[in-house]
This record gives C-alpha cells, structure tokens and sequence, in this order.
C-alpha cells in the first residue's frame, strides 16, 4: 500500500507537537509497515519554512524514508477546489 502524507500530520512529528506527537507518529509507523510513504510538491513546499537549509529538510524527510511524487498541473488545481485558508495568524503547529 502507498500512503499520502499530510504537512500536518509531520509538523506533528517534526516540531514535537505535545497534543498529536503520539498519534501521528503512530500513524506513521502503521502506514511504513504496510508500505511506501509519499509527499507531494505541495507537502515539501508547506514544510521547507520549518526547516533551516533544503539539506535539512531532505535529511529528516529520508529519515522517515518518505518519497516526492509530484501530482501534476491538472490533479494540483483540481484538488485545491473546496479549500480554504486558515485564518490569518492560525498555524497547524
């Protein structure tokens, strides 16, 4: 099985994150067992502020053995359709 990860679920992991640290780490963990972890463009574009240099963010990133697979022009717009922005000032982590 190929599971997609969400920036949210590795801010989680990658910034310690008291409240869902336990649960997506688990999930993490779940999903590497039964098979490949990918990202897309978008995943890495929403988590390389978080990290000090492109070298750091690949290193943790290869840690977690999670893979880019890019989505494409046509599955990138199509899935932003129903998403809002949250609200100014809020962050997931």
């Amino acid at each position: 099985m190929i599971t997609a990860v969400d920036t949210s679920v590795l801010l989680d992991v990658f910034a310690a994150d008291p409240r869902f640290l336990g649960a997506s780490q688990a999930a993490l963990r779940r999903a590497l067992h039964e098979g490949a972890l990918v990202a897309s463009e978008g995943v890495f574009a929403e988590l390389r502020p978080w990290f000090r240099s492109r070298e750091a963010l690949l290193e943790a990133t290869k840690v977690l053995r999670l893979e880019f697979t890019p989505v494409g022009a046509r599955c990138g717009v199509g899935r932003g359709r129903g998403v809002r922005p949250l609200p100014p000032g809020r962050r997931t982590a």
